[in-house]
């Protein structure tokens, strides 16, 4: 689900975030518990799955998840929502105590908020799910009802120091009937914001699994991550 714009102005709002980022800066801010992953335990991506800097944030995307499994050890079933990609869970089999669910999508196409999806799981594990999507607070809704206990979260990110989203540009395309010219456009959460707003639907403790620096320095090439423009999170609907 998205919405649209003219171009123009779509590319305008592009340039307002540049020229915020250069007026205000971006502070990488510490608000919430962090459990930190190091180079010990980096899991390497399937070794058929080529190389480079997509490997690389393969590598930390596989073992920041992991370690939020192992942390947070989820119980029954997973349900995994995927951008075309349902490799990590297969990955992670042997961290979870029961089977795996995939609500699978195209990794262009934001998710239809409006599908019905299957009953919650102990563990929702969700690899870019605001991509290509303008309404992110109604998705977030979905997610917390979707999940049982655990939400694992893995996001594009701003560091920009207030509770927002920041609209941007999405590669997905435009809905075949829009008008000519136009292009979707979706909202992407600053650190703030996405804590705010999965507290906001009712979780109820949100931590975030970040990359020590020798896990960052044992890659070759650099990622989101390395700037924290992506970040893995975890958001617990009930604490023990």
């Amino acid at each position: 689900m998205c919405f649209t714009e003219d171009s123009r102005e779509a590319r305008s709002a592009e340039r307002s975030i540049a020229e915020i980022r250069h007026r205000i800066g971006e502070v990488r801010e510490s608000l919430i518990d962090e459990i930190m992953v190091s180079a010990a335990e980096r899991l390497d991506p399937d070794p058929g799955g080529g190389g480079g800097a997509a490997a690389a944030e393969s590598a930390i995307r596989l073992s920041l998840v992991d370690k939020a499994l192992v942390e947070f050890a989820p119980v029954g079933d997973l349900l995994e929502i995927a951008a075309g990609d349902s490799r990590l869970s297969a990955r992670l089999s042997d961290r979870i105590g029961g089977g795996v669910r995939t609500l699978d999508r195209s990794p262009q196409v934001g998710i239809d908020l409006d599908m019905p999806w299957p009953n919650a799981a102990d563990c929702v594990l969700a690899l870019d799910p605001y991509r290509g999507t303008a309404d992110p607070i109604r998705l977030t809704r979905r997610l917390y009802g979707a999940t049982a206990r655990l939400l694992v979260l893995d996001t594009m990110l701003h560091d920009f120091p207030f509770s927002g989203w920041i609209q941007t540009l999405s590669d997905a395309p435009a809905p075949a009937s829009g008008p000519r010219g136009r292009m979707a456009i979706e909202l992407q959460p600053t650190y703030r914001g996405l804590i705010d707003s999965l507290y906001q639907v009712g979780f109820e403790a949100v931590t975030e699994v970040v990359p020590a620096p020798s896990l960052f320095a044992a890659l070759p090439y650099a990622t989101p991550y390395h700037a924290h423009r992506r970040a893995v999170f975890v958001a617990q609907k009930r604490v023990p």
